[in-house]
């Protein structure tokens, strides 16, 4: 059976927030929230109209962003948060200017877009409408994004990479519903380099570009702050973020798009060490 569910609830739950309804499924408690920018994926089909119909699409098609004929564009489905640094050649998004309530709802704000520089040699922006079309050129470092909405200027970085491997999951916090934003998961190859980084979104979720060469990964310790101990559990052991010996292994890569387990994190108490990481040679320590 194809395992698709996880798309199916975005599509459901952008859907109904960009007509400003609730987000649904596992919601932040972020407080009415200073607005941010962030990019959709956006994919286009003309046979994704009735969601009874998303199961005849495997994985790959519906979580491949890539831009279809222009004649077949009927219909905009949105697939989620993507980090706009692990863009890939030949994709299109959409910035969107938001903000969120106590109650997870999404409010899209009408902002007008723009980048640092001259970007045409690496894709399109459309200033009212915030759609980004990627080119067929990768860039070699990040540039910045803006929205100006009220008088406000608002910066994300932007990368486009060559088109490589999707791994798409999420971080949640341990024993609660809650998605953990802003944790950064980190990925290398058997020598230690790192390959890839990609943070996660309000919801919690991720999707990184990757080489094939990846093998383990890891989250980066400064980014968990001072909420959650510095370490992360994944399939019931817990690793130490911050110690190069002690990663997760990465199930080998293919080209196309692949999840990873649920990532959990813990939230830090004040006077209480940190619990012990049975995923690493050492057993972990107190000070996580």
């Amino acid at each position: 059976m194809k395992q698709v569910q996880l798309f199916v609830a975005a599509v459901l739950a952008l859907a109904m927030a960009g007509c400003g309804g609730s987000s649904g499924g596992r919601t932040p408690d972020v407080g009415t929230s200073t607005p941010r920018l962030e990019a959709v994926v956006r994919v286009q089909r003309t046979n994704l109209r009735d969601p009874q119909e998303y199961a005849s699409f495997s994985d790959e098609e519906l979580q491949d962003p890539q831009r279809v004929d222009s004649a077949d564009l009927i219909d905009d489905t949105v697939f989620g948060i993507q980090d706009p640094e692990n863009f890939q050649t030949g994709e299109q998004y959409v910035f969107q200017l938001v903000r969120y309530t106590s109650t997870g709802e999404r409010i899209i704000l009408p902002a007008t877009f723009s980048t640092a520089g001259t970007q045409d040699a690496f894709g399109t922006l459309a200033t009212n409408s915030g759609l980004f079309l990627a080119g067929d050129s990768a860039m070699t470092g990040p540039i910045s994004v803006f929205a100006d909405y009220q008088g406000q200027r608002y910066t994300a970085k932007m990368q486009i990479r060559e088109r490589q491997a999707r791994v798409i999951g999420a971080v949640y916090v341990e024993g609660t519903d809650a998605p953990a934003d802003g944790v950064a998961v980190e990925f290398y190859n058997e020598t230690g380099l790192v390959l890839g980084r990609a943070t996660t979104a309000y919801d919690g979720t991720f999707r990184a570009s990757l080489p094939t060469t990846a093998t383990r990964f890891s989250v980066d310790a400064d980014s968990l702050g001072t909420r959650y101990y510095r370490s992360f559990v994944l399939n019931g052991t817990r690793y130490i973020a911050e110690d190069p010996d002690c990663r997760a292994v990465l199930e080998p890569i293919v080209n196309g798009t692949q999840r990873v387990a649920e990532i959990q994190v813990t939230t830090r108490v004040a006077g209480q060490a940190g619990p012990a990481a049975d995923g690493c040679s050492d057993g972990g320590g107190d000070d996580l």
